[in-house]
């Protein structure tokens, strides 16, 4: 989920009444694996990537301990299902950006 998407939620969220008692799971327009994000990035940038996979929970080479015990959980986490795209953009006025929109604007 972009920053700003985030950003565009708290600022709506401020006085609005449909967000009042409410805990607002946010996320991304799609739900993505890592292969997707890498797919992404390989699209635009014209090259293939060279991936390398560990087991959950084998340590990454050249991270501390504590980074390789986050990356599995977030390997094995299943979130819940986030607010839709019909509410964020009708109620709250966010309109959800894509990984590829996302991309796009950090590589222009």
């Amino acid at each position: 989920m972009s920053v700003e998407d985030v950003a565009g939620f708290a600022v709506a969220a401020v006085g609005n009444d449909a967000a009042h008692n409410r805990d607002l799971l946010i996320g991304g327009p799609e739900a993505l694996s890592w292969r997707d994000v890498i797919s992404a990035f390989e699209r635009l940038g014209g090259e293939r990537l060279e991936v390398q996979s560990l087991q959950p929970g084998e340590p990454m080479p050249g991270f501390p301990d504590a980074v390789s015990g986050l990356m599995a959980g977030l390997e094995t986490y299943n979130s819940p299902e986030p607010i839709s795209k019909e509410d964020a953009e009708g109620t709250f006025g966010v309109r959800l950006t894509t990984l590829e929109e996302f991309l796009q604007r950090q590589t222009s």
